[in-house]
Order: structure tokens, then C-alpha cells, then sequence
């Protein structure tokens, strides 16, 4: 019976699952950096706060309270817009992939919650998904294939701190 195609193979160019992982983090990494980007960028030629705006006119539901008291702080908008530029950087490198995945995914959970029930579906939303992707982008071992997180596990460094590669992946 033939072999089924798995992220664990060994590091095979011609795996089509490797592939279509890389591919995914490549289009999630590119969704992170562009958002962060606009964002910083809109701040610098405007001189307005990323979050202000969303915060406290678009949040809804149960907890918009919470998120509408944050609206303008200074740390929560740099954590959202270097959050998102880091999390779409490492991504595209493949560099601290599991940990950039777990940013995204708490992100993505809090961006969720910000506004609930969602529009269209009772429960089910694009901040889901994502955060679904990004917990497979974090199991996957997606940074080993094309990514630096290959790199960096050969280190002595990561040798010597076998807990450093709970990062990586």
C-alpha cells in the first residue's frame, strides 16, 4: 500500500503536504504583515491610534465594555500593531513558527470576542478559522520546511536548551 503524505516525513521537496503547509503559512504570514503594515503606516501619515477607532466604535456584545476602556492606549496599540507585524514576519521566515502561531492565535481569539455574537453565523467567524490555522501551523513543524526554525534546531544553543524548540517549529 502506497505511503499517505504527512507534515513528519522527512524534509522531501517532493512532499505535496509540506507544500500546501508552506504555502498556507506563507498566505497567513502575508495577511499578518500587510495588516500591521497599513496600520503603522496609517498612524505615521495620520497621527491617529490604530485601535481607537475599532475599540470603541466597532466592539459589541458582552465584553465590549472591556475592549471599549482600552481604546487608544498606546501599549495595547503597539501590541496589536507590532503584534501583527512580527507574527507576519516570523511566519514568512518560518522563524519562531510556533510561537508566532500562538501570538496569532491569541490575537485572533481577541479579536473574536471583541465583537460577539459575529454578524453572520451564529458562533462561527473568520477569527475562527484563523486561529484554527494557525493551531495547525503550530503543530505542523511548518518552519522546518523552507522556514529558519530548520536552521536554527541545528545550533548548539537549541542543543544544549532542548526547551528553546517548543518555540520553534
Amino acid at each position: 500500500m502506497a505511503e499517505t503524505a504527512s507534515v513528519e516525513q522527512p524534509n522531501d521537496r517532493r512532499n505535496p503536504v509540506k507544500w500546501a503547509t508552506f504555502a498556507l503559512r506563507m498566505a497567513i504570514g502575508w495577511v499578518f504583515l500587510w495588516a500591521g503594515a497599513i496600520k503603522l503606516y496609517n498612524e505615521i501619515t495620520t497621527g491617529k491610534s490604530a485601535t481607537a477607532g475599532y475599540l470603541q466604535f466597532a466592539t459589541y456584545g458582552p465584553f465590549a465594555g472591556f475592549f471599549q476602556a482600552m481604546a487608544g492606549n498606546p501599549v495595547v496599540n503597539a501590541l496589536l500593531v507590532w503584534g501583527l507585524l512580527l507574527v507576519g514576519i516570523a511566519l514568512i521566515l518560518g522563524a519562531a513558527t510556533r510561537f508566532a502561531a500562538i501570538s496569532g492565535i491569541i490575537m485572533m481569539m481577541l479579536m473574536y470576542f471583541s465583537a460577539l455574537p459575529p454578524a453572520n453565523n451564529p458562533f462561527m467567524d473568520d477569527h475562527i478559522i484563523y486561529a484554527m490555522l494557525l493551531g495547525y501551523l503550530a503543530v505542523a513543524g511548518s518552519g522546518r520546511f523552507l522556514g529558519v526554525d530548520a536552521l536554527v534546531e541545528k545550533f548548539r544553543v537549541v542543543k544544549a536548551f532542548p526547551w528553546v524548540v517548543a518555540f520553534l517549529g
